[in-house]
């Protein structure tokens, strides 16, 4: 297959702009009125066919579509079958669109400033996808059991209101990210995710961490700054091949962990909590081979 390196840009009407991205393979459309035959119109197969002869199409691995105004979802894009990337930013959006689901080589979907309050039971139909990621998007109910092959997952900014325990039954996930949800409490259930190896939980609202933290072996990145955690789990210690500790602006008056036991362990940032001199200096003096911000 000739390698082409351009960016198509098409302004159809006042209401869509499309770009082709040869650095990504990627397709970029943004509707900026309320005309939903516009949206099908910038996803038609003869089109692009006509851009991308024969199988120069399935060059386009990824589309990102961003919609403003009341335009509906684009029934169009289930005819994209050979996708692995959607990408969709719509306010308005309230429902999850059922023609995702012809997507059968989806590895990962993208929702982002959406209206979208739940997920379909039968998420787990995009057998193929590996990282699904949710931002801003007021999610409420239950978070439904996750497809088997996910290895990430993230929720950023999406509200206190949605039950996320199915999260912890995906034992496939190698990263997980819940940011700004309003979590009090890291249940003991994480330490079934034996794959792990990213653990991101900034701005919530945890006391403690779970004694189950300890089962994580594979774990290099643990973040849980912008909590409430005054004392960490001598479990965690068990977290042997940790490179970084994120502790930030939580309330460790001390930091009870033997170095001795984490020989991976190259950064710790401890801004922001109320440590005395005394205990810096002694932290500096234990952790002699590690970085530690303050």
């Amino acid at each position: 297959m000739r390698h082409i390196a351009l960016l198509i840009l098409i302004s159809c009407s006042m209401h869509a702009q499309t770009s082709f991205h040869s650095s990504t393979n990627s397709l970029r459309i943004k509707i900026t009125g309320e005309n939903a035959a516009q949206i099908n119109n910038e996803l038609n197969l003869h089109f692009w066919k006509r851009i991308f002869p024969g199988k120069e199409l399935k060059r386009i691995n990824a589309i990102e579509i961003e919609i403003e105004g009341k335009a509906g979802f684009p029934a169009e894009i289930q005819d994209w079958r050979w996708l692995g990337r959607l990408s969709i930013t719509a306010p308005q959006l309230d429902k999850f669109p059922p023609e995702i689901f012809r997507l059968k080589n989806l590895e990962e979907l993208d929702l982002e400033k959406t209206d979208i309050g739940e997920l379909p039971v039968d998420l787990k139909r995009l057998e193929k996808l590996e990282t699904l990621i949710i931002i801003e998007t007021p999610l409420k109910g239950t978070l439904p059991e996750l497809p088997d092959h996910l290895s990430c997952l993230q929720l950023i900014s999406c509200g206190s209101a949605v039950n996320i325990a199915s999260a912890y039954r995906c034992a496939g996930l190698g990263e997980l990210m819940i940011e700004n949800a309003g979590l009090s409490v890291l249940p003991g259930e994480i330490g079934n995710l034996k794959r792990l190896k990213k653990i991101e939980l900034p701005g919530n609202k945890l006391e403690k961490l779970p004694a189950e933290i300890g089962n994580l072996k594979e774990v290099l990145l643990l973040n849980v700054s912008g909590n409430k955690i005054s004392e960490l789990p001598k479990e965690l210690e068990q977290m042997t091949k940790l490179q970084m500790l994120n502790l930030e602006n939580n309330k460790l008056e001390v930091l009870n962990i033997d170095f001795s036991k984490m020989p991976n362990l190259k950064e710790i940032f401890l801004s922001g909590n109320p440590m005395k001199k005394e205990e810096q200096l002694r932290i500096e003096k234990a952790a002699k081979n590690i970085k530690v911000h303050y």
